[in-house]
């Protein structure tokens, strides 16, 4: 047993840099209704001295407790995990033992005892994450800490007669990163307007329904960039509906704001970017906030890179920034032709948010594809030229399938010098989690390329060719095969 360890140990130091190679990348979370940077050095696990690689997230630490994928990690030490979606709980059986874990809560049911963890069970980037040691000892697993390799050593259980325990009824648990899984919790807070109720497990604004208010006359202006929605009805409605603010920062819906003028404005500011549904029930209005994933079938995330003070390349009084805003709003028209498929913009004008922030966007989102578009350039090189796609590297290849596509697709619509689909870490396709490319259509140096972008039709050329490409990623199923 000592050797097996030891060669474990070792093969754990020899690795360890090829390991972080899968995993280096810093990461955007989701998890709480915030979003964090997550920056600590990767985690190599070993299940009885096999290292173990997860695909839908690496194992991570948040307060000093290590959080892995609840089924990809424990299957390989012989358990069953399920999904009981009425009860939001996480169903481990192995054997005749039991343990239930709760979206955070840290009381955890062991073999029909109440036990508290460190660390609640908690949905992170829409994944089911688990803490590893208090589930693996629980289970009767020997884990050991190497500080040194930042490894997690898991050796086969104690034996133990555990108590009789009644297996749950079986449900499916859902992939992990589906949008099946558990919706965000928030507090109920407290709210006290005149004929306006706020119902926290929904993330909904009700409204008693005034004299002549229809759905359809209510109308939405979504500013998901400042992750605020705008709701103006149709009248005034100064006796039915009290002006006020109503704020707890804690909360899905950070701040619900209601204004009187020559209408009635409702301003609800969110943590997160949030899409909304509005319905009539029981003679009430629901203005629900939900997940776009969960209003939306398709998403696409189109990025039209810089913007305002930062004008990208230039030549002369060509500014990259004003080429791919054009190029972005005539992808935008493009694809909301049609309906099946929700498109938003990091930028409709001349705005600007940094990299981080942009991929910060992306992520809050949730989309089959995030697309940003650039323009290339070389100092002293007017020969350079042609056009190129980049993704990142990793364990989800998506992202070079349709770089590969878009590269193909505007090959053959401009016949431009073909340089290539290449590996990079962009800020933007490095820290979006969602399939992410970065298009260099041409060179603003390069007399050819200039020319090309400055052509009648131009514009409409490029969003034709990516937005079939878009197509062609949906009619293969890879929005649903990760």
């Amino acid at each position: 047993m000592k050797r097996k360890w030891m060669t474990a140990f070792l093969i754990a130091i020899m690795i360890c840099l090829s390991y972080q190679v899968v995993y280096a990348e810093k990461m955007q979370l989701i998890y709480d209704g915030e979003t964090h940077l997550y920056e600590l050095v990767p985690i190599s696990l070993y299940i009885n001295g096999e290292l173990t690689i997860t695909t839908v997230m690496p194992p991570i630490q948040i307060e000093g407790n290590t959080l892995v994928p609840a089924r990809e990690v424990f299957a390989k030490m012989g358990a069953e995990v399920l999904w009981k979606s009425a009860e939001k709980s996480v169903y481990i059986t192995k054997g005749e033992q039991l343990i239930v874990l709760t979206i955070d809560s840290t009381e955890v049911w062991v073999d029909g005892e109440i036990k508290v963890a460190n660390m609640p069970a908690k949905l992170i980037n829409d994944k089911v994450m688990i803490p590893l040691r208090f589930i693996s000892e629980a289970l009767g697993f020997k884990v050991q800490w190497i500080d040194a390799t930042k490894t997690i050593m898991i050796e086969e259980p104690i034996v133990v007669a555990p108590p009789v325990v009644v297996p749950p009824e079986e449900s499916e648990m859902p992939e992990e990163g589906t949008s099946e899984e558990l919706p965000e919790e928030t507090p109920e807070p407290n709210l006290s307007f005149k004929n306006m109720t706020y119902d926290s497990s929904l993330n909904a604004l009700i409204l008693e329904k005034a004299p002549g208010l229809t759905v359809e006359s209510i109308t939405v202006q979504d500013n998901y960039i400042q992750r605020q929605i705008k709701i103006t009805l149709p009248t005034a409605y100064i006796d039915f509906y009290e002006a006020g603010i109503w704020e707890d920062t804690n909360s899905a819906v950070k701040k619900i704001e209601v204004k009187q003028s020559s209408s009635t404005e409702i301003t609800l500011t969110t943590a997160t970017i949030k899409a909304l549904n509005v319905y009539e029930y029981d003679n009430k209005i629901y203005l629900q906030c939900v997940k776009p994933k969960e209003k939306y079938g398709k998403i696409v995330v189109v990025d039209a890179g810089h913007g305002k003070d930062d004008p990208g390349t230039t030549y002369g009084s060509l500014q990259e920034k004003d080429i791919t805003l054009r190029l972005a709003l005539q992808l935008q028209k493009e694809i909301a032709n049609d309906s099946s498929i929700k498109v938003y913009m990091i930028r409709e004008g001349d705005t600007f948010l940094t990299p981080m922030e942009r991929a910060v966007v992306a992520n809050e989102i949730q989309p089959d594809l995030f697309i940003s578009i650039h323009v290339n350039s070389v100092n002293n090189n007017a020969s350079a030229s042609g056009t190129e796609t980049y993704y990142t590297a990793k364990a989800d290849t998506r992202n070079k399938i349709f770089a590969e596509m878009v590269q193909k697709a505007l090959i053959n619509t401009f016949g431009t010098r073909n340089r290539g689909v290449k590996d990079n870490t962009f800020v933007v396709t490095r820290y979006t989690n969602y399939p992410a490319i970065l298009i260099e259509i041409g060179f603003l140096t390069n007399e050819s390329d200039r020319q090309m972008m400055l052509s009648a039709g131009f514009e409409q050329k490029y969003a034709t060719a990516v937005y079939n490409c878009i197509q062609n990623y949906y009619a293969q199923g890879l929005n649903e095969t990760y």
